[in-house]
């Protein structure tokens, strides 16, 4: 206040308004920062005033992601380097974090080292210079710089977090790692309210150490002080996990946190499928389906046929859960009811579809397992996803999950079949028509699916048709054909029991 109030009287004094806007600016309140420094620079444009607006709009840059900002801050710098006689480090320092911000890294370290021949006694000069080692993959002089950094200030709490952070990534030394997260919280608690994250990795450290009870209580705290924090949010939850699975006590607790997660956020499927695996090691599988059946209307895409008549395995189901959405955009593109339009020139048998809401419903339930299943498959493959094993392996994992969703959905249309003192004529008829229209509809099916899926993870359409080549389709309309018939004669009974 009494910068303001000297400025009240003393509105044309550059000296004040400089250290006003410094003073801001070490208090993070950058906006307030910037306008008291264009205030001093209208007044009168000196190097001091630049090199503090330079300084405010780095920082502000970095914090909002604002490249405009970044780049005006790195011109100001490199102008001011160069109109200097004698070198001043703190303008080459500030130079070189300006160009670690724009991903500049190589850059970086060579201002720094420029700059350690200006001034070898300040820490944040090893630290900075360290992480961009570490930026650059030279772990080995990233450690050596951490370690002359807190030689210098044994308790500065970047170089303790970074070094921290360093070891449980690069070096899978978590115990350590957590040891030095530990001494950053505890000499500079405030520091965690401008960097959050820091509870995040000493959760981390200490869940790769195997301490996951004080993984949680960290993360606990973490959220105490930044309670929408989404990334605390997801390690609570497998911390959680882990956690319950092993019988430990913090059922209700997860429980509570899983449900409000799901409350905030309904389409939080990690908490839902959380939510459901708790209730089947409950034995409660009815309210784990629920849990699954909700989702669908979420997405505006509403079961007529409950998904637990499937008989698909629920943990399959709960794994197929996330990709939902993705589901739902699919089906949006492509609708079941297109493969009722006779008019079509791909539907080519002799006879008009079976006419059935529920098999529509059913399908369109049904086969947003295959879908979720086939694109987590892709998803965890994260290199060579264009060869040809890597191709062959995820229809392995599309296809029989259609067919088995078609041989399910394959009951609905049981009512459509003519009761035996019809003639075994009209049957055989009625049932051949059914099964060679499910056989059309799962082959056009598998050719949707894996061309939407595979297209969404970027593989090409000649690595897709390369492996095609080597894979017999026929066998997704064959094993269609026999697996409905068995599922018709289940629900119809027109087959003479052979006992």
């Amino acid at each position: 206040m009494a910068l303001k109030d000297y400025l009240d009287e003393q509105p044309e004094s550059v000296p004040a308004w400089q250290a006003l806007a410094w003073s801001q600016y070490c208090v993070f309140h950058y906006d307030e920062a910037l306008a008291s420094i264009n205030r001093a620079l209208k007044l009168q444009q000196d190097p001091q005033g630049l090199s503090i607006r330079a300084s405010i709009l780095a920082e502000k840059g970095i914090k909002e992601r604002s490249k405009t900002a970044v780049l005006e801050a790195l011109h100001l710098f490199e102008q001011l380097l160069a109109s200097m006689q004698v070198p001043n480090w703190q303008i080459s320092y500030n130079l070189g974090n300006v160009l670690s911000a724009l991903g500049k890294h190589q850059d970086a370290i060579t201002h720094y080292q420029e700059t350690l021949k200006l001034e070898t006694r300040e820490p944040t000069i090893w630290k900075n210079l360290a992480s961009a080692y570490h930026l650059v993959g030279n772990h080995r002089d990233e450690m050596e710089c951490f370690d002359k950094a807190l030689e210098l200030d044994p308790l500065q709490p970047e170089a303790l977090v970074s070094k921290g952070v360093s070891l449980l990534i690069d070096f899978e030394k978590p115990e350590e790692a957590a040891s030095l997260l530990e001494l950053a919280l505890k000499s500079s608690p405030d520091w965690a309210v401008q960097w959050p994250h820091i509870w995040y990795w000493l959760g981390e450290a200490y869940r790769k150490s195997g301490s996951l009870r004080q993984a949680l209580d960290s993360v606990e705290d973490g959220l105490a002080h930044q309670p929408g924090h989404l990334a605390l949010k997801r390690l609570m939850s497998e911390l959680l996990a882990d956690l319950v699975g092993q019988g430990s006590d913090v059922v209700q607790k997860a429980r509570c946190f899983w449900k409000a997660q799901v409350t905030e956020q309904p389409l939080n499927y990690d908490a839902r499928r959380q939510l459901a695996r708790m209730e089947i090691r409950e034995g409660n599988e009815f309210a784990a389906w629920e849990l699954l059946e909700e989702s669908f209307d979420l997405i505006q895409v509403h079961p007529v046929v409950p998904l637990r008549t499937s008989r698909f395995d629920l943990e399959e189901c709960l794994t197929a859960l996330e990709f939902l959405p993705q589901y739902a955009a699919f089906r949006e593109r492509c609708p079941i009811s297109d493969y009722w339009m006779r008019e079509d020139p791909l539907y080519d048998l002799p006879f008009a579809p079976p006419v059935s809401d529920r098999i529509k419903g059913a399908l369109t339930t049904f086969l947003a397992i295959p879908f979720g299943l086939g694109s987590k498959h892709l998803e965890k493959t994260s290199v060579a996803r264009e060869s040809k094993e890597t191709l062959m392996n995820f229809f392995e994992v599309l296809r029989p999950r259609i067919e088995h969703a078609l041989s399910e959905a394959a009951r609905e249309l049981a009512t459509l079949i003519p009761p035996r003192d019809h003639g075994a004529e009209a049957v055989a008829n009625k049932v051949t028509e059914i099964i060679m229209f499910l056989g059309l509809i799962a082959l056009r099916e598998f050719g949707r699916q894996r061309g939407w899926i595979v297209n969404q993870f970027r593989v090409s359409s000649e690595a897709l048709n390369d492996a095609l080549d080597y894979y017999d389709e026929a066998q997704i309309e064959a094993n269609v054909v026999s697996n409905s018939l068995l599922s018709l004669n289940e629900e119809a009974g027109f087959a003479p029991d052979s006992n």
